[in-house]
């Protein structure tokens, strides 16, 4: 069973369980990542998994590349409607 997260802000996510579940099915979760409204982001997420019955940590890192681009809302909204009206026609 995982311990409970805290929810607050923090540099690091975390999962854990007392033992690794070797031959288990995919098991999925999810964090947040909080950035600024027009951000370009390099850098990379670091998986690593630790357990009292695995004998050598596991480490994965993985390059990510974020690009947010800010525009009008309503804009948009207005393009999707358009959409819908001319599908409908």
């Amino acid at each position: 069973m995982y311990k409970e997260r805290s929810g607050l802000p923090a540099e690091t996510l975390s999962l854990e369980c007392d033992l690794w579940r070797h031959g288990r099915t995919t098991e999925e979760f999810s964090g947040e990542i909080e950035l600024d409204e027009d951000c370009d982001c390099r850098g990379s997420i670091r998986f690593e998994i630790h357990a009292s019955n695995l004998s050598d940590a596991v480490s994965v890192t993985v390059p990510v590349n974020i690009s947010t681009v800010g525009y009008p809302t309503v804009d948009h909204v207005r393009r999707m409607v358009d959409e819908l009206k001319e599908a409908e026609a």
